[in-house]
């Protein structure tokens, strides 16, 4: 369990360094990421439908509340697991089993999100691991909002559509050479 964490945590901290644009760091690890033709011959194919039901409290990759296949898989497969996810971003493919408490429906698509930001978001559960992907802020949500959080993203995915979500997390900025979460 202590290396499949420090496996993820060793991925994140590369990935988000590449996102922070920490010069030749950042650099090297993006360098390091393989195209995906690469990722979908050493990756065995993933069905985020597959998931399983996931704990309301925690993060997805918490196994106190979380010990799910498909999480452990994406671990293992640690930063290439990132664009394979960003890949998934636009599916509405969707998901028959209840995944998520209080959540009518659910896409392939919502899932890639919800663990993407899950990947990037602190073991304190408070903010994220790279400005600009905070849940609020990356979906615009109103500061005063008590909307759910599916209700959250089913209005940004009205107003700006699943595609934007993706741009959002494939932003390359080509002068400074990393990923930029747009504001």
């Amino acid at each position: 369990m202590n290396r499949i964490l420090s496996v993820l945590l060793t991925a994140l901290w590369a990935y988000a360094s590449a996102i922070a644009c920490s010069g030749t760091i950042g650099r090297q690890a993006l360098e390091d990421v393989p195209s995906p033709p690469e990722i979908i011959e050493q990756t065995p194919p993933i069905d985020l439908a597959e998931i399983g039901h996931i704990a309301s409290k925690g993060r997805v990759q918490d196994q106190e509340y979380n010990r799910l296949e498909v999480v452990e898989r994406l671990i293992a497969g640690g930063k290439q697991s990132i664009p394979f996810l960003i890949g998934q971003l636009e599916s509405e493919r969707i998901v028959k089993e209840r995944v998520l408490d209080y959540w009518n429906k659910i896409t392939v698509g919502d899932l890639a999100f919800i663990i993407l930001m899950d990947f990037f978001l602190d073991s304190a559960w408070h903010k994220s691991t790279i400005a600009g992907l905070a849940w609020n802020e990356f979906l615009e949500v109103e500061k005063d909002s008590h909307l759910p959080a599916e209700e959250q993203l089913r209005a940004y995915i009205t107003k700006h559509g699943r595609r934007q979500i993706k741009v959002k997390w494939q932003n390359w900025d080509e002068k400074d050479r990393c990923f930029k979460p747009e504001p």
